[in-house]
């Protein structure tokens, strides 16, 4: 498999629906992530449930649109502190930092 290769795991399609069931993970040298209503209101209980699915593995989770705020002017920005709220809840389920590329 390449190194540059990546699955991503979307059951709701790109809907933002949460999952109830994550599927198994790829074989071991595989890189993968899930997405599917992942946000700061349900990212400890879903990553709880992905480290049931795939134990030890490292992954990444997709929630590009749960971590945005729409604007008085109808544009929507990147939230910043709706990002660190999920950082700072992965920090306290103790899992650890993935460091390198």
């Amino acid at each position: 498999m390449p190194s540059n290769v990546s699955l991503l795991y979307d059951d709701s399609m790109g809907l933002g629906k949460s999952s109830t069931e994550w599927p198994s993970p790829p074989p071991p040298e595989v890189k993968f992530g899930y997405a599917g209503g992942l946000g700061v209101h349900n990212i400890s209980s879903q990553l709880l449930r992905i480290e049931q699915t795939a134990p030890g593995r490292t992954l990444w989770v997709d929630m590009e649109s749960s971590l945005r705020t729409m604007l008085k002017d109808e544009n929507d920005i990147f939230d910043c502190n709706k990002a660190m709220a999920c950082v700072r809840h992965v920090i306290e389920l103790g899992f650890k930092p993935v460091t390198g590329s």
